[in-house]
């Protein structure tokens, strides 16, 4: 006769690591979300290899963007959500993390993205970060910790990378049994003369199954993103060159996704493979998804993470190595600004709870 802990454990609800990597292809710094008391911020700060441990997080009911994972309990590994800067502070957007009306994305839409305002367009856009809750297996006195990084170039895109050519082997690498050990190899580089710390390569190896109590110690990764009002952030965000018309507390709006822009296909064959970096006139640097087998024409994921389907491969250009540096250093910048706000609290951790 089954026990009342087998019958719990048979109830766990995991989500899908290869759902999430596939939705993928289909937190900026501490400003933006709220840690809860005890839980000391992650940060690589140093090279070398890291033995991680990807804890599950039981997900709410809250109302907040469901792209990678439903509400209700699911146990999912990561939260992902998109964020604006403003000089050295960042803030949730609120149309592409709360579905509601966003100032700063209706200032930007009025923007010359590509021309005279690339720059500020640039800075100001959303870009996607994650949460993750998790345990250092050679820092074991601080207990559960909360990683906050950006998607590309990180974490995020290592294990999405994973998930999508072994999800069969590593699919359940953050499950309670017979869950994964990841060990995270970081290698120091510089950007505005400072050290700063990026994910080299990541491994799954395995790992020792974990009660089920630890569930309880986990914090709830998808209510850390803070929700400012609309009003408020206009005015967090408005500056000397820039003017962003008042915005009304309350004015939710409904997000509208854009329809599919049909581009003419060509009939030559494919010059790009799936990954690819390009730049479309109109959706500006883009990553190769697809190339359809029958007509040659691409499916571009575009930096605001929209696809756009159909796309002639006349109509693009290949990114080339120097340019796509350039485009990661975004992220170190942004790496860069989590680190200094981070120093102290790593100095100072929280022990863990007993």
């Amino acid at each position: 006769m089954a026990t009342r802990r087998e019958k719990e454990r048979r109830e766990l609800r995991y989500n899908d690591a290869k759902s999430r990597a596939e939705k993928q292809t289909s937190g900026f710094g501490p400003s933006s979300i709220k840690i809860p008391k005890g839980f000391p911020l992650f940060a690589f700060k140093k090279e070398g290899k890291f033995r991680l441990r990807i804890l599950p997080y039981s997900t709410s009911d809250r109302k907040i963007d469901r792209t990678f994972c439903d509400a209700g309990g699911i146990l999912h590994y990561e939260y992902s959500y998109w964020t604006h800067r403003a000089d050295e502070t960042t803030h949730c957007c609120l149309k592409k993390t709360f579905h509601k009306a966003c100032p700063v994305c209706d200032h930007l839409a009025k923007l010359d993205r590509y021309g005279s305002d690339k720059e500020l367009y640039d800075s100001m856009k959303p870009k996607q970060r994650q949460l993750f809750a998790l345990l250092d297996l050679d820092d074991r006195e601080k207990g559960v910790q909360v990683f906050e990084c950006s998607y590309y170039f990180g974490l995020g895109e290592e294990i999405d990378t994973m998930m999508t050519d072994h999800a069969d082997k590593y699919g359940g690498f953050f499950h309670l049994q017979d869950g994964k050990v990841l060990e995270v190899s970081i290698k120091q580089g510089t950007f505005n003369g400072r050290a700063n710390y990026k994910v080299h390569r990541v491994e799954m190896v395995e790992g020792k199954d974990l009660d089920e109590d630890i569930l309880n110690t986990v914090p709830c990764l998808d209510e850390l993103p803070i929700e400012e009002s609309a009003k408020k952030l206009a005015e967090m965000i408005r500056g000397p060159s820039i003017e962003i018309p008042d915005a009304q507390d309350g004015d939710d709006g409904d997000l509208v996704e854009d329809e599919d822009d049909e581009e003419p296909v060509s009939s030559e064959k494919p010059i790009f493979t799936k990954g690819d970096k390009v730049r479309h006139k109109k959706y500006g640097p883009c990553t190769v998804e697809k190339i359809a087998a029958t007509d040659g024409s691409l499916v571009l994921l575009d930096e605001d993470d929209e696809y756009h389907k159909g796309i002639d491969p006349d109509t693009v250009s290949r990114i080339e190595a120097e340019e796509d540096e350039d485009l990661e250093e975004e992220d170190d910048d942004d790496e860069e600004m989590i680190d200094d706000s981070t120093d102290d609290e790593d100095e100072k951790p929280a022990k863990k709870k007993k």
